[in-house]
């Protein structure tokens, strides 16, 4: 899958977005200070750790899930914290944004229908690929939910 908003600076969503961010040099948080840092990057160059940040933040949503697909395709445990980790932030994005985004909930429903079979991935610790199957087939059911609805 090509993910043409890869291409797309974090900068450049604030602008087609309206959001004006305050330049505030005086005790940022630890979120605003990652922020700052990461406003210039494009979507490809963020790490998993950040994906899974913005999706877990519900910024830009309809940029970052197509980037956390494209990502999932490569690494279905693609993570920075823990292994899946992207896939557990999409999972607890609030069904409003699926009913939406229609398109983006077919592309997750047709990546977890695959269930991964086709990869060959280690886990860290027993019982982990159980654990990952399980969040699939939650998140999937989930999806296929608002499917019927």
């Amino acid at each position: 899958m090509s993910n043409d908003t890869s291409r797309i600076k974090i900068h450049d969503i604030e602008i087609i977005k309206g959001v004006n961010v305050p330049i505030n040099s005086q005790e940022l948080s630890s979120l605003e200070k990652w922020y700052n840092k990461v406003r210039g990057k494009y979507l490809f160059e963020l790490t998993d750790g950040d994906v899974a940040r913005f999706i877990r933040q519900n910024l830009y949503l309809e940029y970052l899930i197509p980037e956390a697909i494209t990502r999932l395709e490569n690494s279905p445990l693609a993570g920075e914290l823990y292994n899946g980790e992207i896939l557990s932030m999409m999972s607890n994005v609030n069904s409003s944004f699926w009913i939406e985004n229609i398109i983006l909930r077919e592309k997750v429903i047709a990546l977890l229908d695959k269930r991964f079979d086709s990869y060959s991935m280690e886990w860290e610790y027993e019982g982990e690929e159980k654990e990952f199957e399980n969040s699939v087939i939650v998140f999937l059911d989930k999806l296929k939910k608002l499917n019927a609805n």
